[in-house]
């Protein structure tokens, strides 16, 4: 069944739920910025403690996707964020990272997919032999082959954005969360390649506006997709967002 689905309509809403929670986003936003920074400082130490490091990465990154989702969903829903959402969200922990490592599988072996055939199509041409030299022997043409190739990527990526937020919102599965992520984006593909659209152009203009600019584009560009979700599945939103 379609539902309303309004650019604009997300794009205000998101930024009132941004008004209303700014703060608290921010601090856990920069909060995770701070950690990871921490652990990428202890992973150019190598050794052992590279290898930790990188298990603690993992770790806290699924930790904040979970908790910070649910706060997330809580403020476009009128509630106060709570920092308790990310002890509430541990259970969805292994979830979580299962539906993380397929998604990065997938990512990975579908460009390793790519540059294999670019190798194959242009280092055969022109006497590449490995992707990088292909490329840059084939010039513009190469370019424009890896983008084309990179299409169907980006079309299973746009279907399947909100997987994440079903396993948060919901006790379903990995399996269920993909399947209803690819269901409820079929009749909107097009809309929601504008909302990309208008998602990067922000990012675009908050690197732009340095430090600041970009937290509140990230902050804001989170609560769109949130609440592009809850036009999708016909989803609770305040009426005060």
């Amino acid at each position: 069944m379609k539902t309303n689905f309004s650019l604009s309509l997300i794009l205000s809403q998101a930024w009132n739920a941004l008004k209303a929670n700014f703060w608290i986003l921010m601090g856990i936003l920069i909060a995770y910025g701070i950690l990871s920074f921490i652990i990428s400082l202890i992973q150019l130490n190598g050794g052992i403690l590279n290898f930790v490091a990188s298990l603690l990465s993992l770790f806290l990154g699924v930790v904040f996707m979970l908790g910070y989702t649910r706060m997330c969903l809580d403020a476009v829903e009128g509630k106060e964020p709570q920092l308790s959402s990310f002890q509430e969200q541990m259970p969805k922990f292994w979830k979580a990272l299962g539906l993380m490592i397929i998604i990065g599988a997938a990512v990975v072996i579908w460009i390793f997919l790519i540059a294999f055939i670019i190798v194959l199509i242009v280092g055969a041409t022109s006497g590449g032999s490995d992707f990088m030299s292909a490329l840059a022997s084939f010039g513009t043409v190469g370019i424009l082959l890896f983008l084309i190739l990179m299409i169907p990527l980006l079309y299973v990526a746009l279907r399947l954005q909100f997987a994440t937020i079903f396993l948060v919102d919901t006790d379903c599965g990995i399996t269920e969360a993909l399947r209803r992520s690819w269901e409820v984006t079929a009749p909107y593909v097009v809309p929601l390649i504008l909302l990309w659209l208008v998602m990067v152009g922000l990012c675009i203009a908050g690197v732009i506006a340095l430090i600041v600019g970009f937290i509140v584009a990230a902050l804001l560009t989170g609560l769109m997709q949130i609440v592009a979700y809850k036009q999708l599945t016909g989803g609770a939103i305040s009426s005060e967002v």
